[in-house]
């Protein structure tokens, strides 16, 4: 059982996505065939998850926690200090209340 701040979910994945970013902006100079790019530096990683939840309540249980920060633990303990829940996408519900969705955490540190 994986979990985020108190609220468990099971991971579909043995190794969640991870993406790291750049901030920068691109505007091109009118008249001609220049770009001026100017780069901020990397942003923090990002990891994505494929999420699922024996019951709806697990699932809003999370879903109240976008937004916040806490411990993130998943694939067999690996943890995960102050991480950020940026978003969480619901993708499908059964009738039974089972949850599918994906997440994804920012890490912080």
């Amino acid at each position: 059982m994986d979990e985020f701040a108190g609220a468990s979910f099971i991971s579909l994945v043995s190794a969640p996505g991870r993406t790291r970013d750049t901030e920068m902006s691109m505007q091109h100079i009118p008249g001609g065939d220049i770009n001026y790019i100017d780069i901020g530096g990397t942003l923090s990683p990002t990891l994505s998850m494929e999420l699922f939840f024996a019951k709806a309540a697990s699932h809003l249980s999370l879903e109240n926690k976008v937004g916040t920060q806490g411990i993130l633990k998943y694939v067999d303990g690996t943890t995960a200090s102050t991480t950020l829940l940026k978003s969480l996408t619901r993708r499908a519900r059964l009738p039974n209340g089972q949850t599918f969705a994906t997440a994804e955490f920012i890490l912080a540190s």
